[in-house]
Order: C-alpha cells, then sequence, then structure tokens
C-alpha cells in the first residue's frame, strides 16, 4: 500500500518529493517512481528498524489514543500475504523496492474538490462551492492548500482559482491509462474528492478496470454525499449510440476499433446499452419504392379528455399512422402518416373523423421533405 498521508507533521502534507526536494507529480511521476521516492524509502527503513516513522504521527497518535488507524487496518487486512520477514527479505538496504515483483494493491485517490455541495465541515480546499463565500467572510483573496498559496478573484458574482487550478490536474492526464500501467491488480481502492460521483474522470478510471478485467477483485471505498450522480453513459458509451445510430448493422468487432476496446468489452457495453438506452433496432425503407408517396400532418381536435385514451389506441392499431403526439395549442394531438396516393389519404382521414371524441381536423400535406432522421443529437449526454 502507498500512503500518501505520509508527512502529516511537516508542512506540506502527503506530497512525495524527489532527490532534489522537488515535489513529484503525476503529470511526469510514474506511481512506481513515486512509491520509491525518498519519503517512502525513510519511512520503510524506519518500519524494519523497528522505529516509530516520524512521517507516520497521524497514525502514531491515532494508536496512541486507542483508535484503529489506517495502519492498523491493513495491517490486518494484509499480514497473512505481507509480513516483517517479506518485508525485510525484499526491501534493499536503502529502503528501494522492486515494485514490479510487489506491485501497488491499495491506493488513496482525490480526483479534484468540485462538489455540489458546500459543507461547513469543508472548505475551499475541498469544495469549489466555497470559493465565493471564502472571499466575501474572511477577506482573503486565496486560501493556502497543501503547503502552497492559492489565488481567488471574483469573476461576476462568483469568485474562481487564478490561473493554474492544483485541483484539477485528472483533467491534465489520462488518470485511467496512468493506473492502468503503473496499478493494474488493484484491489482496493479509496476515491474522494469533492464529490466523486459526479467528477467524469473517476467513472473513466472505473471503466478501464471494467475494460480490463480486473474490477470483480476490486472494492471501492467512498468519500461521498451521495446527493448527485452524473449521467450512466460515459464518453465510450455515447460515441458507440453514435455508431450505432448512423449504421445499426456495425459490428462489435467495427465499433471496437473505432473506440479503442477490445471486442468482448464493446459487446458487453451494447448489451447494457440494449437494455437501458436502445429501444430497437430497424430498417428504414425508402417510402416512394414501397408506393407510399403521400405524407400528411394530421391536427386533431377533440371533444373531452375523456376520449384521449381510446384515441391513442386507436392510432397505435393503425398503420398508416406513424406517429402520434400530444401537443400544445388549439389542437389536442398531430399525427403523422404515410399512404399511398390521395385517395388512401381521403378514406384514412375519414375514418379518423369518425373515431369517438374526434370533433375536428386540420390536414398539412407534405410537397417535399429536406431532412427526415430517426437519429438524435446526443450532445446533451456529454455536458
Amino acid at each position: 500500500r502507498m500512503c500518501v498521508q505520509a508527512a502529516a507533521n511537516r508542512k506540506v502534507r502527503g506530497v512525495c518529493k524527489d532527490v532534489d526536494d522537488e515535489t513529484m507529480r503525476i503529470e511526469d511521476t510514474s506511481l512506481a517512481d513515486a512509491r520509491n521516492s525518498e519519503i517512502m524509502k525513510e519511512t520503510r527503513r524506519d518500519m524494519i528498524a523497528g522505529k516509530r516513522s516520524e512521517h507516520c504521527l497521524r497514525c502514531n497518535k491515532e494508536d496512541d489514543s486507542g483508535f484503529r488507524s489506517r495502519r492498523w487496518v491493513d495491517l490486518n487486512r494484509y499480514w497473512k500475504e505481507f509480513d516483517i520477514d517479506d518485508a525485510i527479505q525484499n526491501t534493499k538496504e536503502d529502503g528501494t523496492i522492486n515494485t514490479t515483483e510487489y506491485p501497488l494493491l491499495d491506493l488513496d485517490i482525490r480526483m479534484d474538490n468540485t462538489c455540489n455541495l458546500k459543507c461547513r465541515m469543508c472548505g475551499p480546499s475541498e469544495s469549489h462551492q466555497w470559493y465565493t463565500e471564502w472571499m466575501k467572510t474572511t477577506g482573503f483573496k486565496g486560501f493556502s492548500s497543501y503547503g502552497h498559496r492559492v489565488a481567488l478573484e471574483m469573476q461576476g458574482d462568483r469568485a474562481n482559482i487564478v490561473g493554474n487550478n492544483p485541483y484539477q490536474w485528472s483533467e491534465r492526464v489520462d488518470v485511467a491509462s496512468i493506473l492502468q500501467r503503473d496499478a493494474p491488480d488493484l484491489r482496493m481502492m479509496f476515491i474522494s474528492g469533492g464529490e466523486p460521483l459526479i467528477i467524469e474522470q473517476q467513472y473513466e478510471l472505473l471503466q478501464s478496470y471494467i475494460d480490463s478485467g480486473t474490477a470483480h477483485k476490486m472494492e471501492l471505498n467512498y468519500n461521498t454525499n451521495f446527493k448527485k450522480f452524473r449521467n450512466s453513459l460515459d464518453k465510450i458509451d455515447i460515441k458507440i449510440l453514435e455508431i450505432l445510430q448512423n449504421d445499426g448493422r456495425a459490428s462489435a468487432s467495427d465499433i471496437a476499433k473505432k473506440v479503442k476496446l477490445s471486442i468482448p468489452s464493446v459487446s458487453d457495453r451494447i448489451r447494457k446499452l440494449n437494455k437501458t438506452t436502445i429501444n430497437n433496432y430497424t430498417a428504414v425503407l425508402d417510402h416512394k419504392k414501397a408506393n407510399l408517396d403521400m405524407t400528411a400532418f394530421i391536427f386533431i381536435v377533440s371533444e373531452h379528455s375523456d376520449h384521449y385514451d381510446q384515441f391513442v389506441k386507436k392510432t397505435k392499431e393503425t398503420k398508416e399512422i406513424l406517429e402520434c403526439h400530444s401537443v400544445t395549442g388549439r389542437g389536442s394531438h398531430i399525427l403523422k402518416i404515410r399512404v399511398k396516393n390521395s385517395q388512401a389519404f381521403e378514406d384514412l382521414l375519414y375514418k379518423i373523423q369518425n373515431w369517438p371524441g374526434v370533433s375536428r381536423t386540420q390536414s398539412n400535406v407534405v410537397l417535399s421533405t429536406y431532412k427526415e432522421t430517426t437519429e438524435i443529437d446526443l450532445k446533451s449526454l456529454k455536458e
């Protein structure tokens, strides 16, 4: 387990530094290098020597107070598969470990401070919702976070971070790819924010473990208010829907190449979409080649809403009626119909006018069609 709560007794908490005392950032540092940073090596040397590391101040205090520290929890979770003898045998004299032979199994990850709430127990480093009130109530034009000064300024009626936002690191890097490279064997992941359930990168990260086939081995823990969720479809799901809308016969193999996933993963996603989002697959015919040359819209004026259910039932039973919509305005419903010719249209109109509750109709015949599609805009799913 890689504990980034280390350095709890220092000005900069939870930060790994290299030999030049420079902060190691995920943008340009692998987890393997971070696991063998000087602070980690020093902590291992202390533990193997039987010393309480100064970097473990928080766990030390909690153990002394009779609480179950995170260290106590993890020792009890993993002691059967890795004990002090294993640590001594597999740790070099300087505290370095072979990160390939001993992959990362347990990880805490904080996505960013994007949140839907502004809780009293939190502040601007935990929730971006705090920025404006922080400036108004304290008079400060910024705040300190993990040893860094974060500047704020009012932009309209809301305060925002000036310059580089240190909390939005997960938007600057491909978190999923990094963890698939450096921590493919995770068994436990603790995810916090902000509110992780509304952060897109968190879902992309989870989906990467589903796609790699290891998600069933993993346990997830969350720090969440459980008040809001993002749309259940991720970017890849939306791309698959766009492909299928354009070509319902597209194979899982073809789609897999376009979205850069394995065929089994794409097939699994399509099965889920078939249950939740896709109503059906159909062939779109050329109506003129089917000898149905006439299209019209019929506005229905009903006597009373008591007849609506019966009217709708009859539209569903009538094949010439392609669509039936309840609308605002003077009429109660609008129908889209397609028939062979004007005589067939007159016969259908007479039939509809004699349905119970229909007091009047108004028809508009289509002369030319410039756009007709079944594809819907999925832009709202991306927002």
